[in-house]
């Protein structure tokens, strides 16, 4: 989940008067029966992602620089394998980048204890400038300004790569993907605002922008042999509508004032990932949301109506 700067649709401001949203009905159109994913939709594109691919070498520490590294708390990521900020760069030119130290046999990861070789593992892209007897420093802090990287050791020769850290590098792409759903009673549909694929075609990532006080409340899915059809909905967070603000006033033929509403704020992302029970091959995922911009002016008076009891 991050936070980007204002942009179309929900980083914006937009409007919509009041009286609009009081024919509609304030309960969720979603909750409590089967969703209904039967309609045309919009045919999203999908990129397709990128394979894992690691290369691992043995490599002989010197130093304390790799105990160092290992104990940097600024490098740590929530639920993933523990990497190391390396220096790549050559010919005088710094390039710092991530490797994986490991010990065979050993799925707990490597805690930077004395060892006479260690296994150092790095994206395939990296791997190409790797060569027996080759020096790698080590920046003992992934902290900005980066701190002048030390000498850490020699690559040795190739090695086999850990499954188990494959794995767990996949899990953690998957999880830093995946936002937490919210059930609500009062949410709305909203669109999908992109999707990818895994290269292996099982697993499909998506995102969905909201205003900032605004939750992923569902994602409904499904597959068939002919489509994977999709539509996600938004919530209120537990701190209610905070984005809304009062705009221009106008007057209808009729005598009735009426006051737009106004909403602003940074645009949030929201992602989830889905498994497919096959490889989505040359199926077209579509998103069947029909959003309507009453949705959030609807659950925002039926928030205010239950506060007020």
């Amino acid at each position: 989940m991050a936070d980007t700067p204002a942009g179309a649709g929900p980083g914006r401001e937009r409007g919509l008067d009041e009286s609009e949203a009081m024919a509609v009905d304030t309960e969720d159109s979603g909750g409590g029966t089967a969703p209904d994913m039967s309609g045309a939709g919009r045919r999203l594109d999908v990129r397709v992602l990128p394979n894992i691919e690691m290369d691992t070498w043995w490599f002989c520490p010197q130093g304390d620089a790799l105990h160092q590294a290992l104990q940097d708390d600024a490098v740590i990521p929530a639920g993933g394998p523990r990497p190391i900020l390396c220096d790549f760069g050559e010919g005088g030119v710094t390039r710092p980048l991530l490797a994986w130290p490991s010990l065979p046999d050993d799925d707990r990861g490597y805690d930077g204890a004395p060892a006479e070789r260690v296994l150092l593992t790095v994206s395939r892209t990296t791997a190409v400038t790797f060569r027996p007897g080759r020096q790698l420093d080590i920046f003992p802090t992934s902290r900005q300004p980066l701190p002048p990287p030390v000498p850490g050791g020699t690559l040795e020769s190739p090695a086999e790569t850990p499954d188990w850290l494959v794995r767990a590098l996949r899990q953690h792409r998957r999880s830093r993907a995946d936002s937490p759903i919210h059930p609500a009673r009062h949410r709305w549909q909203s669109t999908v605002r992109s999707c990818s694929v895994t290269a292996d075609g099982h697993e499909l990532s998506f995102t969905v922008s909201s205003y900032p006080d605004e939750v992923l409340a569902g994602f409904d899915v499904e597959e068939t042999p002919e489509r994977v059809a999709v539509r996600a909905w938004l919530a209120f967070g537990p701190n209610g509508p905070t984005t809304f603000g009062r705009g221009a006033s106008r007057t209808l033929p009729d005598g009735r004032k009426v006051t737009r509403m106004a909403r602003k704020g940074a645009e949030r992302t929201w992602g989830t990932v889905v498994l497919l029970q096959r490889p989505l091959g040359t199926r077209p995922v579509v998103d069947v949301a029909a959003p309507d911009e009453r949705g959030s002016l609807v659950a925002r008076q039926a928030w205010h109506s239950e506060r007020l009891g």
